[in-house]
């Protein structure tokens, strides 16, 4: 396998295309999308659609992906023509940025991802009651997207959402 840093950035971000597009890579991220729901589902989490997660500088907080998962989400929302799909531009994430939020952050509430986000996203809850088990739960899938990355020679990259988004959508 390559390893990230000698692969330059077309390059990389190409094989995390190609391997998004790939049927057992998105089968495996929907059995992790889906073990995650149902997790949440047996804690029930109080989630009041408030907007707050995805305003980072705000309240305080980051959102960490893989290189996978940003390209996985964005061939994703492509690919079923999903309007949120324009929010994948430098133009929009710099501008996200700037602004300290989501670049899929819609009427500063709702997520123009929510179908295709990233575990982190589906794991984060504002709820405080939720705090002891988000930690092991993310940490338990995010070793499954390693394990993933692993079994299919796909490079490994791990950063802050929209420095990844910014990555997959030079």
């Amino acid at each position: 396998m390559d390893e990230p840093d000698e692969l330059g950035d077309d390059a990389l971000r190409q094989r995390w295309f190609d391997a998004s597009a790939r049927i057992e890579i998105g089968e495996a991220i929907g059995a992790l999308h889906e073990h995650v729901g149902n997790e949440i589902e047996s804690r029930r989490p109080l989630c009041l659609a408030s907007g707050r997660c995805c305003h980072f500088e705000e309240f305080g907080h980051r959102l960490y992906v893989t290189g996978l998962e940003a390209a996985w989400c964005v061939r994703s929302l492509r690919s079923r023509g999903i309007a949120a799909s324009h929010a994948c531009t430098i133009e929009a994430v710099d501008a996200a940025k700037e602004r300290g939020d989501c670049p899929f952050l819609l009427d500063g509430r709702s997520c123009g991802a929510h179908t295709d986000r990233p575990l982190g996203c589906r794991i984060y809850f504002c709820d405080r009651a939720s705090e002891g088990w988000q930690q092991s739960l993310y940490e338990r899938m995010h070793r499954e997207i390693v394990a993933l990355h692993e079994r299919h020679a796909i490079p490994y990259r791990y950063g802050e959402w929209r420095a990844m988004l910014r990555a997959v959508c030079a």
